[in-house]
């Protein structure tokens, strides 16, 4: 009787911790530009467009001009390339449109081969309403690719986030990104808490 008890008590402990740290994978959303959902207390938004015509570009700086519904905490941006070799590496940064300094930066990630993949960049940044931010992606150094839609339809609004402007800078991982009217779109989620 205390072998079958402790036997039950084993096998709804193994189903207890497989419930507990299976997670569903968010990866490449089926509907980019839709919010991708809540994970352990965060919300990640996918600004990847909709509309537009893709293509694949090698850039160095990928960002857009966004505004926020309500006060927001970024504490990631997410960003997808392709054919990034392991000496490939990004920073990513929050601008204010005014000002010619970065309000904050995220930590340096790394490629992970050939593949096309999502990556994750921390970052720490506490948006304010209705305030005007450059969310940007700078390749430091490598190469890679990230897939491009032409023709995307400016503005459109995804969950809390407005992307009013696609923007690049064709520098240094210094270098503020410029905004335009140009009608370009880059897949990139912003990760707030």
């Amino acid at each position: 009787m205390r072998r079958a008890i402790t036997l039950l008590i084993m096998v709804g402990l193994s189903a207890l911790t497989a419930c507990i740290f299976s997670s569903t994978s968010h990866g490449t959303p089926a509907d980019a530009g839709t919010d991708t959902g809540v994970d352990g207390g965060t919300m990640t938004v996918d600004l990847s467009p909709t509309t537009g015509v893709q293509g694949n570009d090698p850039v160095s700086t990928v960002a857009y001009l966004v505004t926020f519904s309500s006060a927001t905490t970024i504490v990631g941006l997410e960003f997808k390339a392709q054919s990034a070799d392991v000496q490939t590496t990004w920073v990513t940064d929050v601008w204010d449109l005014a000002l010619p300094f970065r309000l904050a930066n995220g930590s340096t990630v790394a490629g992970l081969g050939n593949s096309t993949d999502w990556y994750h960049s921390n970052i720490s940044f506490a948006a304010e309403a209705s305030k005007q931010y450059v969310v940007a992606v700078h390749r430091a150094s490598g190469n890679a690719l990230y897939s491009r839609s032409f023709n995307v339809t400016l503005p459109y609004t995804v969950g809390n986030v407005t992307v009013l402007k696609w923007c690049s800078a064709s520098g240094t991982t210094d270098d503020k990104p410029t905004c335009d009217n140009t009608a370009f779109g880059f897949p990139i989620r912003i990760v707030e808490q």
